[in-house]
């Protein structure tokens, strides 16, 4: 058998030889289309370069304005402290946090913690700040700062409490001693009125006050007033 042209001729049979036709341009499409597919719900990343985001840094905190606790009435029970809540706002982990109080009257609050772990992206964390008990009366403020590393700039709010004095009552007389009006013959002229002075010496208003005589001859005696109103 010899080969002749493409073409295998021997004594008794003659085949032909074609060579295989190239894939046609529809069928190399139609492969890379089911290999693209395949890919992507293999979960293959078949896009260009790598295109991760810019790191950023950051927090906020849900209070920001000064928050003032509900004043209380010496003696008073711990009020309810004020949680706060720390987000991440960034596409990194925050790193280490601190918490701090600074102010005035800092030592006046106390704060549930002044660290806090890393806070992963989209995260948060959470930490209280409340006033002391038995403190004195007065108003108390303090500012509350949450910061970490260099990446994040710090967060800070103000807080305050108003201590009040427990209510009194009571007035005094600038006379207490027994007052004799000057003697005097019959057919006298008016004698000189005594001024007496009401004074408050609690620490809220006395209300409406009365003034009366009594005695054996109590009707002997003119008052000025025989009310007073609220000192």
């Amino acid at each position: 058998m010899k080969k002749t042209q493409g073409v295998f001729s021997g004594t008794d049979h003659v085949i032909p030889l074609t060579p295989p036709a190239p894939p046609r341009l529809g069928l190399k499409l139609k492969f890379l289309i089911t290999l693209i597919t395949a890919l992507a719900l293999a979960g293959c990343d078949i896009g260009g370069p790598d295109t991760d985001p810019t790191p950023t840094y950051g927090i906020s905190l849900n209070q920001t304005a000064q928050y003032s606790f509900p004043a209380a009435t010496i003696p008073y029970t711990a009020p309810s402290a004020k949680t706060v809540t720390i987000t991440n706002t960034g596409n990194q982990a925050t790193g280490a946090l601190t918490v701090a109080l600074s102010g005035t009257n800092d030592s006046s609050f106390t704060l549930s913690k002044t660290s806090v772990g890393s806070i992963a992206a989209s995260s948060a964390d959470t930490f209280t700040v409340a006033p002391n008990t038995e403190l004195a009366a007065g108003t108390y403020t303090a500012r509350v700062t949450v910061s970490g590393n260099a990446n994040i700039t710090a967060k800070s709010f103000d807080v305050s409490f108003t201590v009040n004095q427990q209510p009194t009552y009571g007035i005094s007389l600038n006379q207490t001693e027994p007052y004799s009006f000057p003697a005097a013959i019959v057919g006298y002229t008016a004698q000189t009125a005594k001024t007496v002075t009401i004074n408050n010496t609690g620490t809220q208003a006395t209300g409406d006050l009365t003034i009366a005589l009594s005695g054996t001859n109590s009707s002997s005696f003119t008052l000025s007033k025989t009310s007073v109103g609220s000192i």
